[in-house]
């Protein structure tokens, strides 16, 4: 089963497990070094840059342990803040989004087309069309 990839948005805490060393293992990304993470016990992997790679090891996290990994936006800066959570007790809002996550994951690989490894995409439902054949506005 392909491991989730996890993408910390802008302004919202991305609460995760590590499942690895937090000093995590670099690699060459596509704008230069990256350290790679693997999270909630070995089913999602994050690439991260040195800030945020810093940022977790100054937060004092252990594999095992809970983070919640916020990037934000001060002027043309991007700033990483890691601060460590409850390990014994997870919160509500931890558990939905760890859920969510894990939900995502599986119902990604559900789908996942047998052969060319190229996704099916939806189509647009067809516009409703006067006897002309001409689309009608506000359907």
């Amino acid at each position: 089963m392909p491991r989730e990839i996890i993408r910390p948005n802008y302004g919202e805490p991305c609460i995760v497990q590590l499942a690895c060393d937090p000093e995590g293992t670099q690699r060459e990304g596509s704008y230069g070094i990256d350290f790679q993470y693997e999270l909630n016990h070995d089913i999602a992997i994050t690439w991260l840059p040195k800030e945020a790679r810093d940022a977790i090891v100054a937060s004092g996290a252990k594999p095992g342990d809970e983070i919640a990994i916020t990037k934000a936006k001060r002027g043309r800066q991007t700033v990483w803040t890691v601060e460590r959570t409850q390990t014994k007790r997870r919160t509500a809002a931890a558990r939905q989004h760890a859920h969510k996550h894990a939900d995502r994951a599986a119902r990604r690989h559900a789908r996942a087309p047998e052969g060319n490894g190229q996704r099916k995409t939806a189509t647009a439902a067809p516009r409703r069309r006067d006897p002309r054949g001409r689309a009608l506005r506000g359907h």
